[in-house]
């Protein structure tokens, strides 16, 4: 098989040179003087699975909502694959699904067309 220099080097960019798939350094968010999570760590190498397990109100939901950029940390650093969250690349490599999803004021043509209309934004991500 023989690889293209350009794709391989798109891939390095796209991947990173971490050897982590999520890196997560002091992190911590606060609403006002409410803590959401307070300095938060730990590193999960690239082809593993983990879970991510703890009680009501430990900032498991806040955590994962940092790292898919739908909150910002109040301080800290949160990598996917080397790239920092903020990074527009990282919606492109991380897929999110919350559990209080509701899609009952949506049918499914209208959900398979907002997907669609977002894979335009992405043009390495091909739809057959």
């Amino acid at each position: 098989m023989v690889i293209n220099p350009l794709c391989l080097a798109l891939l390095a960019i796209v991947m990173g040179s971490s050897d982590y798939a999520i890196e997560i350094n002091d992190l911590q968010k606060y609403y006002g003087k409410i803590r959401g999570i307070e300095r938060v760590s730990f590193k999960v190498k690239r082809g593993t699975i983990h879970g991510f397990l703890g009680p009501n109100g430990a900032g498991k939901t806040t955590t994962i909502r940092i790292l898919v950029s739908l909150l910002k940390p109040t301080s800290g650093n949160a990598l996917i694959h080397g790239h920092q969250v903020t990074d527009p690349i990282v919606k492109s490599l991380i897929g999110y699904l919350p559990s209080d999803l509701n899609f009952t004021s949506i049918t499914l043509s209208e959900s398979i067309l907002t997907s669609l209309k977002q894979s335009v934004d992405r043009p390495h991500l091909k739809i057959n």
